[in-house]
């Protein structure tokens, strides 16, 4: 697999989680698995939703309260962005929303 974009966040319990945009332009996602171990395993890239476009750039954010938050910049020049629905670390993820730019 080539990748053409990266970028990580922490959930809320501290594990990083990765974002790959693909050579084809398919976004997917790892995560590291709950352990006690000085080095716990990864979960295998998994498909993660793209937004509408094809992603130019990708940046994670942490919100306030701890959720990992990622924006995309697509072709369209159209500005994304997602983020976990609550603090719960296995929560699942909203959907991908138009944010407003200047």
């Amino acid at each position: 697999m080539s990748i053409r974009v990266l970028t990580w966040m922490r959930l809320t319990d501290g594990r990083p989680q990765l974002w790959a945009v693909t050579g084809e332009g398919k976004l997917v996602s790892t995560w590291q698995m709950k352990g006690t171990e000085a080095n716990p395993k990864w979960v295998g890239w998994v498909p993660f939703p793209n937004p509408p476009g094809t992603i130019r750039t990708l940046m994670g954010v942490p919100l306030l309260d701890g959720r990992p938050q990622l924006f995309a910049l697509t072709t369209e020049q159209g500005v994304f962005t997602v983020r976990k629905a609550n603090t719960n670390p296995d929560a699942a993820w909203t959907g991908w929303e138009k944010f407003d730019v200047p």
